[in-house]
């Protein structure tokens, strides 16, 4: 590997429309989760504190972090799903 990269300054990089093409792929995949758990707990937090509304604790811990799980899926799928093809868009699939 060392040699390779020695060789070739470019060898270790991931091509711009590769990247461009994993971070489209991840922001949806990964930030729509995160960003509902982010409001899931804000609307527990909102329904304890104006509506008193009892919410056992393992309740919140288990609906905040299912979207934190999908999330990290979705961050996954997002990079491993992608074309390392520059020339080969793929499918969202």
């Amino acid at each position: 590997v060392d040699a390779v990269l020695a060789e070739d300054k470019t060898a270790g990089v991931i091509p711009e429309k590769v990247a461009t093409r994993m971070l489209g792929r991840m922001l949806p995949l990964a930030g729509v989760p995160i960003f509902g758990g982010i409001a899931l707990f804000v609307t527990f937090y909102l329904s304890a504190t104006k509506w008193d509304l009892e919410i056992q604790p393992a309740v919140v811990a288990y609906a905040t972090t299912v979207p934190w799980l999908l999330g990290l899926a979705g961050l996954t799928y997002g990079v491993l799903s992608s074309s390392w093809d520059e020339e080969i868009e793929g499918s969202f699939l």
